[in-house]
């Protein structure tokens, strides 16, 4: 079985199955698992530049949290705000830990062989020699329907999901400097540009010897700045949301300007309308697609992190429900 993609959605689907006795490979295209729970590593200390946090609705979900903080995996904060410990990436490590992996492999759109089975190529690596026998794809919806093309019922519940872009901004002042008020929450959601300011440097178990000290934010723009701006190059990004948390600051004296700032472009960061079910499975092709753009239809329903991983369960138990 194949597995393209390792965010939560692809690293839980391939859990449940490998649990389960199957044979499972995961191809991500970047140089390590997590997506968007992710992590960049600076000489000013951790970012979780993607997902900062995230709550849980289902009782499944929470007693998946209960049993990952058991193991040091994830915890929780005052506001009940999750996030994976020592890194948010981390908690994809741990996930990833014992499954097969091929990292920096973007997979192209695959051939379905004369048996039935599925012959993968990769970008970097061209034609794969295996065939298998099961394909899931556990990408954003623009990704996975070049991949899916052979069933018209996957490519028409995916048709109208659509990613949301967002740029993301990582700011650090040094020790000792005169770092600025996080701002008020009213202030930032009045902000045309921003969607969340969040201080990290408190969100990363990191032990005191491996953190500098620095403060760290991570600034999220809107779905609707991000879309606008989404080919503006990263330096202009920088300029532009420096700007927009300015006009959000606390009234005083200006603060000093970072020592570091970073900008990077989620191009898929969240979906607003997923696709109405949990998951896509057609057994007659043995193709699945899963992730946070499944699991729509509620009017309030879980967080993208969440459905991902509902997603990637419900996903693996269709395939051995049918297996």
């Amino acid at each position: 079985m194949a597995v393209v993609g390792a965010g939560i959605a692809g690293l839980v689907a391939a859990r449940v199955l490998a649990d389960a006795g199957c044979a499972v490979t995961v191809f991500e295209k970047s140089r390590g698992p997590g997506g968007r729970c992710a992590t960049r590593r600076s000489e000013v200390g951790p970012f979780h530049h993607g997902v900062a946090g995230f709550g849980a609705q289902t009782a499944a979900f929470r007693e998946t949290l209960a049993a990952w903080q058991a193991q040091g995996w994830a915890a929780a904060d005052a506001a009940g705000r999750w996030a994976g410990r020592p890194t948010m990436n981390a908690l994809a490590r741990q996930l990833a830990e014992g499954l097969v992996l091929r990292t920096e492999h973007t997979v192209r759109p695959p051939q379905r062989k004369a048996d039935g089975s599925w012959q993968l190529a990769t970008a970097e690596h061209g034609t794969l020699p295996e065939p298998f026998d099961v394909l899931l794809l556990a990408v954003p919806a623009e990704q996975a329907r070049p991949l899916c093309a052979d069933s018209p019922s996957l490519l028409q519940a995916l048709a109208g999901v659509h990613g949301q872009p967002c740029w993301t901004l990582m700011l650090g002042w040094p020790p000792g400097a005169a770092a600025p008020a996080l701002p008020d929450a009213a202030r930032v959601a009045a902000s045309p540009v921003l969607d969340e300011v969040v201080d990290v440097s408190a969100l990363h178990g990191a032990a005191p010897a491996a953190d500098p000290g620095w403060q760290r934010w991570v600034l999220h723009a809107t779905a609707a700045w991000s879309t606008a701006e989404l080919e503006r190059s990263p330096e202009d990004a920088v300029a532009a949301l420096l700007a927009a948390l300015q006009t959000v600051a606390e009234p005083g004296p200006p603060w000093p300007a970072p020592a570091h700032a970073v900008a990077h472009r989620w191009r898929y960061a969240q979906v607003a309308e997923p696709a109405a079910g949990a998951c896509g499975w057609d057994a007659a092709l043995r193709l699945g697609s899963c992730g946070d753009a499944w699991g729509g239809g509620a009017a309030a329903g879980p967080e993208g992190v969440e459905r991902a991983w509902l997603s990637g369960r419900a996903l693996a138990q269709a395939v051995l429900a049918g297996a």
